[in-house]
């Protein structure tokens, strides 16, 4: 086999590569799609079961729900009162913004 055979075989085997390689990238990204959308499907029955789970219109006796509405509930909680506390500073904000001559008095 001469050097120019060789040397047109690696250059085969290297296109063949690359193509390959490229095959893969596009099936990867295809499904990490596929995946991405599978799982917004997965979130919107959440969402819509969600208000009955919390109500208790709809009773799931599988654990994993138990413990996520539980967690749920936690963030609920700390969501509040951390809304709670925006709004008091905001108001306490205002309050300098507006009387900017009390504020040392405070």
């Amino acid at each position: 086999m001469s050097w120019l055979d060789k040397l047109r075989e690696t250059a085969a085997s290297a296109g063949e590569t690359t193509q390959r390689q490229a095959r893969r990238a596009k099936l990867e990204v295809a499904a990490n799609r596929i995946a991405r959308r599978i799982r917004g499907r997965k979130m919107a029955i959440g969402q819509a079961l969600y208000p009955d789970l919390k109500s208790g219109d709809l009773k799931v006796e599988h654990p994993d729900v138990g413990i996520a509405m539980t967690a749920i509930a936690a963030m609920e909680n700390k969501l509040a009162a951390n809304r709670a506390e925006l709004e008091s500073v905001m108001a306490y904000s205002s309050a300098e913004e507006a009387e900017p001559g009390d504020a040392d008095e405070r």
